[in-house]
């Protein structure tokens, strides 16, 4: 009998493996499965950690109602971040390479309020392949790996006007803000 696993909670040091390794075969044998950090310490690692595919990251002095919400954040496809790392990312955000065009900013902003390609794709007029292509080109621009370090950098910029689908134990990142 195969029960499904919705969320791993791990430690960031792990005896036989480190974390990030743990990422990688959790999401080749169950994809859908997301992956929490749970940790002492708040280091650099958080961003490899992210950028392979962790849900999360949340420090152990967390209190136990953020933790559990924590997991139900995840479970819910959400990602979470403690105040440590969401600060860690604002701080590194990156300049972008290149100006970026009207349209660059209208898909940045719709990804980092948590749109899907499918969503960004209707609401712009133009194909999920056409917003994917912008995806990438972002990622470039701005030097960066995923959508939460997306969303990171549209806050650290103010470009977006709310971002609802990251938490920071169990708070929006963002309130509504005015561009």
């Amino acid at each position: 009998m195969n029960i499904p696993i919705d969320v791993v909670v791990t430690d960031l040091e792990l005896a036989t493996m480190d974390a990030i390794e743990l990422i990688k075969i959790v999401s080749t044998v169950s994809p859908e499965t997301r992956v929490l950090i749970l940790t002492s310490v708040m280091d650099s690692r958080v961003v490899p950690l992210i950028a392979s595919g962790a849900a999360g990251y949340l420090l152990k002095n967390a209190k136990p109602e953020a933790i559990s919400s924590a997991v139900v954040s995840v479970h819910l496809g959400e990602q979470v971040l403690c105040r440590e790392a969401a600060q860690w990312f604002v701080r590194r955000a990156p300049s972008p390479s290149a100006p970026l065009t009207k349209r660059e900013l209208a898909v940045l902003r719709m990804v980092a309020t948590g749109s899907r390609n499918k969503d960004i794709a209707e609401n712009l007029r133009i194909s999920e392949k056409t917003v994917r292509n912008y995806v990438s080109r972002l990622y470039g621009k701005l030097a960066l790996n995923n959508r939460v370090q997306m969303a990171m950098y549209a806050m650290h910029t103010r470009i977006a006007s709310h971002v609802d689908s990251i938490s920071i134990d169990n708070r929006s990142i963002l309130e509504e803000d005015a561009i």
